[in-house]
């Protein structure tokens, strides 16, 4: 199939067909592309290679205005009904690393009149053995995606031994699945399907090197923590009876899992909703029945589709083809992507702020002030050396080039805020936007989250958690 060319459309057959040329039911857009990178480092992800490029890890992701803005550009590009009853987000970031996926919750949901949720598809928190939160930020989103959810919403915590490439051992995965599900109790006592998708390779017996990786032993550790709910948490039979245990989902040779267990069919049965019920439900309600499944690229701007084949949904978004469908509103440029590591951002100030500090003893005193300019990881940053007020102000040996390798494989945001100067030292940062289209006429008056206000930290979102 050529992948550009994927259906004949209603009135035309453009390598590029539109998103309004396509008949009503024919294309649905599922999943929605948030960022790159995933710092869990799963064994059995097949999103990354086996090489594991150290770019994999570097967790990055769009602004809330950027979501905004695709969900707007498809919502006007076609008078169809485009997006099904549940949407998720691509298969390789967990939605925890950052705050892209409350944001796209959010406003899925408010741009849809609440006909459309996304589901989070989540490996929950990570704890030390004695259940000691070690990211308080994803403790954070966890909390506001549990409060957040309705009896209409979905959430999928994916239970495996896979995480931080199989080594964490069973007590540190029992404490963090047992503090991940007791911060749902919330959102089970509200009605939310809350699923445990318990997954792992099959066909080993516990005498097999690889039992610790198999779906059976799995099984076993979530008794372990249905146990511990009880008795440590409290929780009551009905609470835990509110939990749906789904056997749904299986490996597939693709990716690092390839390499990790090279005997899994390539072409396996895995959705991407990993709830046989919910599958059920949508293939009785027609949500499954469209030709295409549509992704939008958030970092790129474009819509991408291919044919839609629901129970091997897995495999096929990662091998593809994804072939484009044109917007008659597009979303212009590139996104701005913001690194996230462990949780807070770094801003480009506060990071030149610590290197010149460390260099003080080469500061030059008094001389006269110079200004040199350059890129460094591709954004205009302008570095002020010499005088301010008879103190030392700069570090007068420090080039752009010198910069650009301390950045040089360092998890960085790199887009810090414009026309601001870093507190006692003589260093601008002067980022641009990047992000072509920022004041484009299409978008909704909706998107009122600029990118420099979510600069100042995303999570004191003014608004309340139950506003939509």
């Amino acid at each position: 199939m050529d992948s550009n060319r994927l259906s004949s459309p209603a009135g035309g057959c453009d390598d590029t067909p539109p998103l309004h040329a396509y008949k009503e039911g024919t294309v649905k857009v599922e999943m929605f592309r948030l960022g790159e990178g995933c710092s869990e480092n799963c064994a059995s992800c097949g999103a990354y290679s086996a090489e594991r490029d150290p770019g994999d890890f570097c967790v990055k992701e769009v602004s809330r205005g950027r979501i905004h803005r695709c969900i707007n550009a498809i919502l006007k590009s076609t008078r169809n009904e485009v997006f099904p009853s549940y949407v998720t987000t691509d298969v390789q970031q967990e939605p925890l690393n950052g705050d892209a996926f409350f944001d796209f919750m959010r406003l899925i949901k408010k741009m849809t009149r609440g006909k459309t949720r996304a589901i989070c598809i989540s490996h929950g928190l990570h704890t030390t053995k004695d259940g000691k939160v070690v990211n308080p930020a994803a403790e954070e989103r966890l909390r506001k995606i549990a409060r957040f959810m309705d009896k209409r919403d979905a959430f999928v915590l994916s239970f495996d031994t896979m995480r931080s490439n199989a080594r964490i051992g069973d007590d540190e995965n029992v404490a963090s699945y047992v503090e991940t599900l007791d911060r749902l109790k919330f959102a089970v006592r509200r009605g939310v399907r809350v699923t445990i998708s318990i997954q792992g390779v099959d066909g080993v017996d516990s005498d097999n090197p690889n039992y610790a990786y198999s779906r059976k032993r799995a099984q076993e550790l979530l008794a372990v923590v249905i146990n511990k709910l009880r008795e440590e948490k409290k929780w009551t039979l009905e609470e835990v009876g509110g939990l749906v245990k789904d056997l749904s989902r299986q490996f597939v040779r693709i990716g690092r899992a390839a390499k990790e267990f090279p005997w899994l069919d390539p072409a396996g049965e895995t959705p991407v909703i990993p709830d046989a019920e919910v599958i059920k439900k949508l293939y009785e309600g027609g949500d499954l029945s469209h030709t295409l499944r549509a992704r939008m690229n958030c970092v790129t701007g474009e819509l991408e589709a291919q044919a839609n084949n629901p129970l091997r949904s897995y495999g096929d978004t990662i091998r593809g083809p994804w072939g484009k469908v044109s917007l008659e509103y597009p979303v212009k440029g590139r996104a701005v992507l913001r690194n996230v590591r462990r949780g807070v951002k770094r801003t480009v100030d506060a990071v030149l702020m610590a290197r010149f500090m460390r260099r003080r003893d080469a500061a030059t005193r008094g001389a006269q002030g110079e200004i040199r300019q350059g890129a460094v990881g591709g954004v205009d940053v302008v570095v002020v050396t010499g005088s301010m007020g008879g103190t030392a102000a700069g570090v007068s040996d420090v080039l752009v080039e010198d910069l650009e390798a301390d950045f040089a494989g360092e998890d960085v945001c790199l887009e810090g805020r414009r026309d601001e100067h870093v507190a006692g030292a003589g260093v601008q940062e002067q980022a641009k936007e990047g992000e072509a289209g920022e004041n484009d006429p299409n978008a909704d008056s909706d998107a009122d989250d600029t990118d420099e206000e979510e600069a100042k930290g995303r999570l004191n979102d003014p608004e309340s958690e139950t506003d939509i």
